[in-house]
């Protein structure tokens, strides 16, 4: 779901660490794989994102812990070069 101007939110239930990495770069790609057409143009527009990654969490008063993490790892990724995927820290 959207919880920012530009940021949503993946909960993946029951999914381990590999499996979240797995899914993160199927969505990095199929997004940096769409183009938008232009009205009036030839041009179409590319986009990328970058996504972070929490450590696992199994109960939601967690939550708000993983989604602190998973935003710190976003902007991360975002100063490295954007376009990835940024897990948090072991």
């Amino acid at each position: 779901g959207r919880v920012g101007g530009e940021e949503f939110v993946v909960i993946c239930l029951d999914a381990d660490a590999q499996g979240v990495m797995l899914l993160a770069e199927r969505l990095r790609a199929a997004i940096e794989n769409q183009t938008i057409p232009v009205a009036g143009s030839d041009h179409r527009l590319h986009c990328t994102i970058t996504i972070g990654v929490s450590h696992p969490f199994a109960s939601a008063h967690v939550l708000e812990d993983a989604m602190r993490e998973a935003d710190a790892a976003l902007y991360r990724g975002k100063a490295a070069g954007r376009n990835r995927i940024e897990p948090a820290p072991a």
